[in-house]
């Protein structure tokens, strides 16, 4: 999540749709956004105590990636919800899913572990919307 200060100088992007999340806590926090026909990722601004917002009020910082990352993105996030059942697919139409089944989803988790994701925030911010 993104302290509260990255959004110092942004402009506020009207029109952009969530295609799916990553991480959620109340609400996304971070995945793939479409804005202008362009896929971008999101991640959410945290309040001063370094909570994010309720989601009502949320806030998201686009960040520019290559259409290779967005790739990269795309083929590990059908693998999640082909293996593990979902969540996260907010476009239309959403992706397939499979069954869900637990031992599976604890495969794909300790394959994919949180900590080697790609982490987008340093990647050039364009803007910021409400989710």
């Amino acid at each position: 999540m993104h302290d509260a200060s990255v959004l110092d100088g942004l402009a506020e992007l009207t029109g952009v749709r969530m295609l799916w999340f990553a991480d959620y806590y109340d609400g996304p926090l971070d995945g793939l956004a479409v804005f202008e026909g362009r896929e971008y990722w999101f991640i959410a601004v945290a309040d001063d105590r370094g909570v994010p917002v309720d989601q009502e009020r949320r806030c998201y910082v686009l960040h520019a990636i290559s259409d290779e990352q967005a790739q990269a993105e795309w083929a590990d996030h059908r693998d999640f919800v082909v293996v593990v059942g979902g969540p996260g697919c907010v476009n239309t139409p959403a992706c397939a899913r499979g069954p869900g089944d637990a031992d599976a989803a604890a495969a794909w988790h300790r394959d994919h572990p949180w900590d080697t994701r790609p982490d987008h925030a340093s990647a050039t911010a364009i803007g910021w919307f409400r989710g």
